[in-house]
């Protein structure tokens, strides 16, 4: 190796100890053979795996990327640049899930606000809510009982409605109808409080992209704890258990 050499007057000394046949030299197959796996089905491309398609010639390959339509269900809601008027809040939740969304890998996008009046006729509630079907996965952000009916009115098959967590409760699934050779979207309708959303999309809709993506299957992690009062002594020396 050069780093191992010194250049002299009198010429180049060689600090090796000894020189063997084949020394510093890296055959052809070391790293890699043909038939080797590089980079695995469901691997995310980062842009190490980049070099390493680059060094065996794949200049192109297939990836999946899910996309993502947000559709806010509430009309009181402002856009986050303007001031609330009356009665309105800012439209956090919608970004808060784009962000998510974005963040699994996927492409995410935010569709003007679906009216959900009774007075709002169905066709103007359902023309946004067809938009979103043509995704590859719907987000209500928000839940009243007029969504679940007019989902199912532009050919949202319901799945469950509900499920025991809080917070979150009322989420809603569907299954939009089939499109061309591939399958409906996937339709959740989230509760419009944000943590309620925030972890609706963490315990549902993530592991939901990750399956659309290809990606491998995400392991839990169960750890079991044990629960041990602790006594506090308050100011007037009576032992207390604090409530848990």
């Amino acid at each position: 190796m050069h780093e191992r050499t010194e250049r002299r007057s009198d010429g180049i000394l060689v600090e090796e100890p000894a020189v063997r046949p084949g020394q510093n030299i890296l055959p052809r197959g070391r790293e890699m053979r043909a038939g080797d796996v590089v980079v695995a089905h469901g691997s995310i491309i980062t842009p190490a795996r980049v070099g390493v398609l680059a060094s065996v010639g794949r200049s192109q390959v297939k990836v999946l990327r899910p996309h993502v339509a947000i559709l806010p269900t509430v009309t009181s809601l402002s856009s986050p640049r303007k001031t609330p008027g009356p009665g309105q809040i800012r439209n956090s939740n919608a970004l808060m899930l784009q962000a998510l969304a974005i963040e699994e890998g996927a492409t995410a996008e935010t569709l003007p606000v679906a009216p959900t009046s009774r007075s709002t006729p169905g066709r103007a509630r359902g023309g946004t809510g067809r938009r979103s079907l043509d995704r590859d996965g719907g987000v209500s952000a928000g839940q009243r009982d007029l969504v679940p009916a007019t989902l199912e009115a532009i050919g949202v098959r319901p799945v469950f409605h509900k499920v025991r967590l809080k917070p979150g409760k009322p989420l809603w699934f569907g299954v939009g109808p089939p499109r061309a050779e591939s399958a409906g979207t996937l339709v959740f309708g989230l509760p419009g409080n944000p943590v309620s959303g925030l972890v609706g999309f963490l315990l549902f809709i993530r592991d939901a992209l990750s399956v659309l993506a290809g990606k491998p299957e995400r392991g839990r992690r169960i750890l079991e704890a044990r629960l041990t009062p602790v006594l506090l002594i308050e100011a007037i020396g009576r032992p207390t258990i604090p409530r848990v």
